[in-house]
């Protein structure tokens, strides 16, 4: 997670850019660098190849804002279900829970490419958790009624911290931490402090609706 929370540019840590592919009528219409699925090694190589071509390299890798831009006018970053799949994936490899699986292919047969945030916690392949105290490690905060998701990296009495890929969704963009205060463990989350800033202004509770499906989801080979 850390390579994407802090890539490293010229001695300068920035966010790993945000890409999604664009769709219509169910087909990609605009695809970027790796379908937005990238390991942050590939995407971190292909920013410098970039940068390498510019006079102006390192003022465009030591400002956040111009990185973006640059990223965003090459297409290249990773999307919210493509960092997820990323993670997961590291976690089953490492043996993380009671998994047997060897991979998150072995979960997916589409892969990577064929999964979005809808289909990563599809009631197939994930389970919803209901209570605050049973929230862990490596569960995912689903939102904007399953079109995001994010991971959750840490789980306390006082606070909930994730990390996720996004774009104007949230005011912060690219690949970054949010963190949820908990206030009363005993009550729904959307009745506790959500602190990260949506991109209008309002935070990210805004997008978190229940009654779609949002929610906190484990995937089934970590339960």
């Amino acid at each position: 997670m850390t390579e994407y929370l802090a890539m490293d540019f010229f001695g300068y840590k920035h966010h790993c850019p945000y890409w999604s592919n664009r769709m219509k009528d169910g087909k990609v219409s605009f695809r970027g660098f790796l379908n937005g699925k990238g390991e942050a090694k590939s995407i971190r190589q292909e920013l410098l190849r970039l940068l390498s071509e510019n006079a102006q390299s390192r003022a465009i890798a030591g400002n956040q804002d111009n990185l973006r831009l640059l990223a965003k006018r090459n297409r290249i970053g990773i999307d919210c279900s493509g960092f997820i799949y990323r993670v997961w994936d590291f976690l089953i490899k490492h043996k993380f829970g009671k998994s047997e699986f060897l991979s998150l292919d072995d979960i997916f047969p589409g892969g990577i490419n064929r999964t979005n945030a809808q289909s990563l916690t599809d009631k197939k392949a994930a389970v919803r958790i209901n209570q605050i105290k049973e929230i862990q490690f490596g569960d995912c905060l689903r939102l904007n009624s399953g079109r995001h998701v994010a991971f959750i990296k840490e789980i306390t009495a006082e606070k909930l911290v994730y990390i996720h890929a996004s774009s104007s969704l949230t005011l912060i963009q690219g690949v970054h931490k949010g963190m949820i205060l908990i206030k009363d463990s005993e009550k729904k989350l959307t009745d506790q402090v959500w602190l990260e800033e949506a991109g209008d202004g309002d935070t990210l509770k805004k997008y978190f609706k229940t009654e779609t499906g949002d929610g906190i989801w484990r995937l089934k080979a970590f339960a």
